[in-house]
């Protein structure tokens, strides 16, 4: 008769607490170790106790290695700035199990798939046991050295690999927008990690920024100018990015134009002097075209019109009071449209 089958730790426990044993017989007893998240090496004596007369009590030594995974984060945040709309940031994070066990790894995706940011399994920065195992099959006649930036680059990678114990992950994290925007996101990684990460998230933030040209009219009217004439318009940035002027030029030639300041930052305003010096009588139209580096254009276009008249006189001479005299003047259209007075 075995009385008592018992261990004296949490981590070990016995499927049978007592047993008979009948002459010529045996009785199985399971031993389970269960340490949770209890690290190295655990000890401890499984003791059997009984009416043996030479061993009425006997003592078994238990030992067991508690393992488990752990997954770190080089970086728990990623905040990417200021970036120019149109143009790609990528910043870097490294997964690793720095655990004494198998860790396994089912996703790794951004959380809003339109928010701008992606992330890209690195070939260069990933263990390369690792990459063999998770990486697609190389196309005939593609070499290995073409797929070393990544295998994948979108929202979300599909993983489903376990990662061995020191073994990690590069991952390339990149931001671009099409337009102007504070964005917040998450980068999540799904695992079996057992300290309660199964879920971890990585912030991510970004403000996208661009410059914005804005022409205080679009159209510039002399209107009737007996001689040179200037105007000045008001150009300012009212975007979130420096503006870089790049290029100013006007026709027809009896326009120009000089600019106070070429380059603006963000709220910023300069002067655009246009001057119309016209050669002689007549009706002109033509533009001013900018090109910076305007996220919605490139170029904006400024309309010019003008009018040169030259006056003329006639002497009546001397005039009686209370008299009149009187001239006719003929007016006459030498243009190729209709005129309306």
């Amino acid at each position: 008769t075995l009385d008592t089958i018992y261990t004296s730790s949490a981590w070990y426990s016995v499927s049978e607490i007592s047993a008979t044993v009948p002459p010529g017989d045996s009785v199985t007893v399971q031993v389970n170790f269960a340490p949770g998240l209890t690290p190295g090496i655990l000890l401890d004596t499984l003791i059997v106790t009984g009416d043996d007369l030479d061993n009425p009590e006997l003592h078994i030594p238990l030992s067991g290695e508690s393992v488990w995974p752990v997954l770190e984060l080089s970086e728990t945040d990623l905040s990417f700035g200021d970036i120019r709309v149109g143009i790609t940031e990528t910043m870097q994070l490294t997964l690793s199990n720095t655990g004494s066990d198998t860790l396994f790894v089912d996703s790794i995706y951004v959380a809003d798939d339109l928010s701008g940011f992606s992330v890209a399994l690195v070939a260069n920065s990933t263990s390369r046991s690792l990459f063999q195992r998770i990486a697609p099959a190389l196309d005939p006649g593609t070499r290995e050295s073409e797929q070393q930036r990544s295998i994948q680059e979108n929202s979300g990678i599909r993983v489903a690999t376990d990662i061995l114990p020191g073994e990690s992950i590069g991952l390339d994290v990149s931001f671009t927008r099409a337009d102007t925007a504070m964005v917040d996101d998450q980068l999540r990684i799904t695992s079996d990690d057992p300290l309660g990460n199964e879920t971890v998230t990585i912030s991510l933030s970004a403000h996208s920024v661009a410059p914005a040209l804005v022409l205080e009219t679009d159209l510039l009217d002399f209107s009737n100018a007996s001689g040179d004439s200037t105007v000045t318009v008001a150009l300012s940035n009212t975007g979130t990015d420096t503006l870089n002027i790049s290029g100013l030029s006007v026709s027809p030639a009896v326009f120009s134009q000089v600019l106070s300041d070429s380059i603006l930052e963000p709220g910023a305003a300069a002067n655009l002097l246009v001057s119309f010096s016209p050669p002689s009588r007549g009706y002109w139209e033509g533009a001013l075209v900018i090109t910076s580096d305007n996220y919605q254009a490139s170029e904006s276009s400024l309309e010019l019109r003008a009018l040169s008249y030259t006056s003329t006189g006639f002497d009546l001479g001397d005039v009686p009071v209370g008299l009149s005299s009187g001239h006719v003047y003929t007016l006459e259209n030498t243009g190729n449209t209709n005129l309306f007075v």
